[in-house]
């Protein structure tokens, strides 16, 4: 009986989700003097017994690391019960002034470390546009489910406009990403999704 329960308890464990939970996030500021689509990428990963958090930039140029990473020093994780570490990503989009979607340049986004253990990494972002109803400017934070194949399941509003959003979470599900793994195997998690829009001029 023993050995018919640690392989189902080890299938269980693939199919829960155990990224970081977000409780609190701050929205970045927009990079001054710059009017360019930019993005960074950014690995949080916290031991639940200490509370000890690490966060690694994975992708990124300037001047577009540096707002995510102030707001990320306010915000706040909790590792799922259960679960000893956890982590998760957060991909910040910094839009331009333009109504369309700019075409976002292809990213080669790979974990920090060889280890067995990863959060879910875009590899494809799908810039929303600006929604052609909405005078509104500002940042969205959206919650991203991905599956163990990296396709985008469902995404919840964490904060932000609610046109601004919507035309967010459209996009959103057409994203790719390579999957979170655990001990190697792929698992679904939850990566964050930080857009910012500034109103087209």
């Amino acid at each position: 009986m023993r050995h018919v329960v640690l392989p189902l308890l080890g299938l269980l464990l693939l199919q829960q989700d155990v990224s970081l939970r977000l409780e609190h996030g701050i929205a970045p500021a927009r990079p001054l003097n710059t009017s360019a689509t930019g993005v960074s990428v950014v690995e949080v990963e916290m031991d639940g017994r200490t509370r000890g958090q690490q966060t690694r930039l994975l992708y990124g140029k300037a001047p577009f690391v540096t707002p995510g990473l102030n707001s990320l020093m306010s915000w706040s994780f909790a590792v799922p019960p259960g679960t000893d570490v956890a982590r998760t990503s957060v991909t910040f989009l910094f839009r331009s002034p333009a109504t369309y979607a700019v075409k976002v340049p292809s990213m080669a986004v790979k974990p920090w470390g060889r280890g067995l253990d990863t959060s879910a990494l875009p590899q494809e972002i799908v810039d929303p546009g600006y929604p052609v109803t909405s005078v509104a400017e500002g940042v969205v934070i959206l919650a991203a489910k991905i599956n163990t194949e990296g396709t985008v399941t469902d995404v919840e509003k964490v904060s932000g406009d609610a046109a601004l959003a919507e035309q967010s979470r459209l996009a959103l599900k057409n994203w790719k990403f390579s999957p979170a793994r655990i001990s190697a195997k792929p698992v679904n998690s939850t990566a964050f999704v930080v857009i910012s829009f500034v109103r087209p001029t």
